[in-house]
């Protein structure tokens, strides 16, 4: 996805780790920022930030065939944070397990609009959408590997709620109150951090978050209802080992992404301000990260994908 709100389809080849252009096409909207493939890889849902979601059909190699749907999200008037939530704002754009529904946490809004997806004829159809508390600023939302669990990441206020997905009726309910990444940090309007990525471990018994601001992740241990208990909380700046570290904006590191790897062995963090890609050694048993002392320089680095 391109700044010129464009979709494009490449080729891989692993051999050689080259990319070859398949095709574009427009997404339908402005400022796309987020593309997720459902289950069969024949449909892609792109989010574009400036309050639309759309879907594509794709061939069996991958190529985009034809922009099948676009939905414009409501716009509900000025938020809490008049910078930020000037209208709607769709952040991501997710399928579930079963590629039954679409789950797109619009940061405009403070909801999470929630579709079922109707296949065959490529369409999306709205259900009941998730409200989160006033300034919220919804960014990211990660399924539970158990299928019954969600948990939305909320930027502007540096929050995650614990949430209940029923795909049978295209359901998600929060089930706590948001927790804190970074206790007792300004958040909001005038804050000092603000969350960019969130992942559930493998054995979905740890939630992941990085933290814009603290440089850091923040690891939360699943409780037996699901809820959240932030257990420790790792910085992501090349060789910081500090214990504790003031927030701060702009940030110093600013983690945007990072991505567990190797059967969640590994977390590699990447800091967009810092140019860098750091990596962790991940404790399955705690759930706790250390630095290895590997890091990389890469500019500007925004995602980090897995391949393998």
């Amino acid at each position: 996805v391109d700044a010129d709100s464009t979709v494009s389809a490449y080729a891989f080849d692993a051999s050689s780790g080259k990319m070859k252009l398949l095709n574009s096409m427009e997404t339908g909207g402005a400022v796309a920022c987020h593309v997720s493939l459902s289950r069969n890889e024949r449909l892609l849902a792109v989010a574009n930030y400036m309050g639309s979601v759309a879907l594509f059909r794709l061939q069996s190699d991958g190529r985009l065939v034809e922009r099948t749907d676009l939905q414009e999200h409501e716009s509900l008037g000025i938020g809490v944070n008049k910078e930020r939530q000037d209208g709607p704002h769709a952040h991501m754009a997710l399928f579930d397990a079963q590629s039954k529904h679409l789950l797109v946490p619009d940061l405009g809004l403070d909801r999470v609009v929630t579709y079922n997806v109707e296949a065959v004829a490529g369409k999306l159809k709205a259900a009941t959408p998730l409200a989160l508390p006033p300034g919220s600023g919804p960014r990211h939302i990660a399924l539970h590997p158990g299928g019954r669990l969600a948990y939305v990441l909320n930027e502007l206020l540096s929050t995650v709620v614990p949430c209940h997905w029923d795909a049978k009726t295209c359901s998600l309910t929060s089930i706590g109150e948001p927790i804190a990444t970074v206790p007792g940090a300004a958040v909001g309007v005038g804050g000092e951090t603000y969350c960019a990525a969130i992942r559930v471990s493998g054995d979905g018994r740890f939630v992941y978050v990085s933290n814009r601001g603290h440089c850091s992740i923040t690891v939360f241990r699943v409780l037996e209802d699901g809820l959240l208990e932030r257990v420790s909380c790792s910085f992501t700046g090349p060789g910081v080992q500090a214990e504790e570290r003031d927030p701060c904006w702009p940030p110093q590191d600013c983690p945007r992404d990072f991505a567990l790897c190797d059967k969640d062995q590994w977390l590699i963090a990447a800091n967009q301000d810092s140019d860098s890609l750091v990596i962790f050694r991940r404790d399955a048993t705690s759930g706790a990260l250390v630095q290895e002392g590997s890091t990389a320089e890469c500019i500007a680095p925004a995602c980090v994908l897995p391949l393998f």
